[in-house]
């Protein structure tokens, strides 16, 4: 076994390198000038740091309300997500009633089902419910999500039934013993949960492309996307866009990379 971890931590360093490359690439680019991005051979470190380029993005892009209107859509999804999927976790991991096995077995299938095959029905009941160019037409779709209803339940299905016979000799009712006494014991759970979603749903383009035509209530990708086709020469204002659509993600994984970790082993979860 010793003999292997020199091939495998040169295997991992070969690896995070040719990860990092372009992302290296990307936020070196965000500090070029065009003059610079032209220059051959190209060179990764900028001749001078161009931090104006991101003031240009919000003072003349929009950049601003893309960004107003992505970290609303997604803290919005993340606080109802966690709410929604951990109440109907905490019914299919403790509460015993007909079909409940099935039900959770539909809720495991339907991760497998591509989002393709029912994106069209999808959009027609949110064009019933009149939320068609709302930013709630992407908030809603996105609230149930089959892999954070599996998370919790695993974390509920060992949580100590001691602690339920407590809240009810106290006259909890089951929402009380819910909200009173789950809620508090699953902030690692709601955590991990919360910033997984919150990864999932930030770079989400496919949706509120279908769901939003009024530039006004775009999304960070969206706005990118548009800036790249009417700006494509100017390669170093791409880059800044992108620099900006990836920051916070990173620096939230970062800060808050090992609650994902616990909260993934307290749900008995193994790899």
């Amino acid at each position: 076994m010793r003999t292997k971890r020199p091939f495998l931590l040169l295997i991992a360093i070969v690896f995070s390198i040719v990860s990092l490359v372009p992302t290296l690439w990307m936020v070196s680019g965000s500090l070029k000038s065009l003059d610079d991005f032209n220059q051959y051979p190209p060179s990764i470190l900028p001749q001078q740091l161009h931090f104006d380029n991101f003031a240009r993005l919000f003072n003349s892009f929009n950049f601003d309300v893309y960004l107003v209107n992505t970290l609303y859509v997604t803290v919005a999804i993340v606080f109802l997500s966690v709410l929604v999927n951990a109440m109907a976790a905490y019914a299919l991991a403790r509460l015993y009633f007909p079909g409940r096995n099935m039900i959770f077995l539909f809720v495991l299938g339907s991760m497998m089902i591509p989002f393709a095959t029912f994106m069209i029905p999808l959009f027609m009941i949110i064009r019933e419910l009149g939320l068609i160019n709302n930013l709630w037409g992407i908030i809603v779709i996105a609230i149930a999500h089959p892999f954070s209803i599996f998370l919790l339940r695993q974390f509920y299905m060992n949580f100590p039934k001691e602690l339920e016979e407590a809240g009810r000799i106290d006259g909890l009712g089951l929402i009380g013993i819910f909200f009173r006494l789950i809620v508090p014991t699953s902030k690692p759970i709601f955590t991990t949960v919360g910033i997984l979603v919150f990864i999932w749903n930030w770079n989400n383009y496919v949706w509120p492309l279908i769901v939003t035509n009024d530039k006004s209530l775009w999304v960070l990708q969206l706005g990118i996307t548009s800036f790249m086709s009417e700006h494509s020469a100017e390669f170093q204002m791409v880059m800044a866009g992108s620099v900006v659509a990836i920051m916070p993600v990173v620096i939230l994984f970062f800060a808050l990379q090992r609650y994902i970790i616990e909260g993934i082993l307290s749900s008995g979860i193994k790899g």
